[in-house]
């Protein structure tokens, strides 16, 4: 994520879309961001205008959209490809749903929930390191970064090293992540290396509650990622009660941003 000028936020009903929307403020008011608000009930339009209104939100435009039968997420991407804003977000949907939303997703996805954050915000960033490929290490590193310094957030980057016998590799591996580090001026105070697999560590970290936001690489079976990976995601979102940003490698989601008919896209 290099901007976030324009957050795309979907409200499917008045209470749980009021709540949401105070976090989306908070957040884009960080960064100088427009909001869309996407209301699933075209009933709603009244009673988020008169909201936003009385508490000041000039930077929210409301819009709906005729669903008809058409899956929520359809309905999503359709309005991601068409308005390009750089970050979607609603509320956990749970099941497969969220990933599926996050791997057609051309921009990172924030699945939010209404705990409010605490002050300054606590952020853990999960990298896996251990790949020769290290493009979704590097997005996400970037990505946390970027959002942590917007809201002058408390940033830890968290890496589980799998491999316990082999000195040199566990060392090539720390080096290798303190320089994307350093690459996205992140500090390595910021670097918490545990020991163990992360389908044994990150579901413990996630269910702490010391922080308020997680974020992950937004996986698919259809990049060759394999089911465990796919099956710890879904670990840690159902462990995790704050809000859990889903983000993929650059160079997939830059490609996404070209427009493929939601009926004919791969899903999970």
């Amino acid at each position: 994520m290099k901007k976030l000028t324009s957050i795309l936020l979907i409200a499917e009903d008045v209470d749980s879309g009021t709540r949401i929307l105070e976090k989306t403020i908070q957040l884009a008011r960080s960064f100088g961001a427009r909001v869309e608000l996407l209301l699933g009930n075209p009933r709603d339009a009244k009673d988020f205008a008169a909201l936003c209104t009385a508490r000041g939100y000039d930077e929210v435009v409301l819009c709906s959209v005729f669903r008809c039968a058409e899956p929520l997420n359809y309905v999503i991407l359709r309005r991601a490809f068409e308005r390009s804003p750089d970050l979607v977000v609603k509320a956990p949907a749970g099941g497969h749903e969220d990933q599926q939303l996050a791997a057609a997703c051309p921009v990172p996805l924030i699945l939010m929930r209404e705990l409010p954050w605490r002050s300054p915000v606590r952020i853990a960033a999960a990298v896996d390191i251990s790949s020769d490929d290290s493009a979704l290490a590097r997005s996400l590193v970037h990505t946390s970064g970027f959002l942590s310094f917007g809201v002058e957030g408390e940033l830890d980057v968290l890496y589980s090293e799998r491999e316990q016998q082999d000195e040199v590799l566990r060392m090539a591996r720390a080096v290798k992540l303190a320089r994307l580090m350093r690459e996205f001026r992140i500090d390595g105070e910021h670097l918490r290396r545990i020991n163990g697999t992360p389908e044994e560590t990150l579901p413990l970290i996630a269910a702490s509650g010391d922080y308020d936001i997680l974020i992950l690489g937004a996986l698919s079976h259809h990049e060759g990622l394999s089911a465990s990976l796919a099956t710890l995601t879904r670990k840690l979102l159902a462990a995790f009660r704050g809000d859990v940003v889903l983000v993929k490698e650059a160079s997939r989601a830059s490609a996404g941003r070209s427009y493929v008919p939601l009926k004919s896209r791969a899903m999970l």
